[in-house]
């Protein structure tokens, strides 16, 4: 653990395209920093199978720890904010993983949209989009109610992605 950190926090953005993972350190007087950020190829295991999605996740880990020149270790809490990832049978692979890895003390595995939407209130209310490699639009409600639209992938949708613009692209 770095010298005065209460915690040690990871927050991973997996898509399709790269994996980011954010090593945060919460300090005792509540400050907290990024402390080290790595990155990797696509986490999202609808477009390149689950054992290279993992391998991608644990490659950036790695990298984000090599960064802040600290050993690898277990943090306090994770968030796998994943691309594809909506449902709990998606979500069953990836927790077991990072469980049996011991990543962390407290675990969160969800989507890539529901994260947006508590980093801009921390109540989890809103409504967030997501236009990358793939698209995604989610919003939340006071009383936990949850839309969604978009987030099929490219054969079933997908028109505000990179993915579809490229499509289009080549079509004009």
């Amino acid at each position: 653990m770095i010298d005065g950190a209460r915690e040690l926090l990871i927050g991973i953005d997996g898509g399709g395209t790269d994996t980011v993972t954010y090593l945060g350190v919460l300090g005792d007087t509540d400050s907290f920093v990024v402390a080290g950020r790595g990155k990797s190829g696509s986490s999202n295991r609808n477009a390149v199978g689950l054992e290279t999605a993992l391998g991608h996740l644990d490659q950036s880990i790695q990298f984000a720890f090599e960064d802040a020149k600290i050993p690898r270790q277990p943090a306090t809490s994770a968030c796998l904010a994943l691309a594809g990832v909506d449902r709990a049978t998606q979500q069953a692979p990836f927790k077991v993983w990072a469980e049996e890895l011991q990543l962390s003390k407290h675990l969160l595995v969800s989507n890539d949209a529901l994260p947006v939407i508590y980093a801009a209130n921390r109540d989890g209310l809103g409504l967030a989009l997501i236009a990358g490699t793939g698209s995604l639009c989610l919003g939340r409600t006071e009383s936990g109610y949850t839309a969604r639209c978009g987030g099929w992938g490219g054969l079933f949708g997908d028109e505000g992605s990179g993915y579809r613009i490229a499509i289009e692209a080549m079509r004009a």
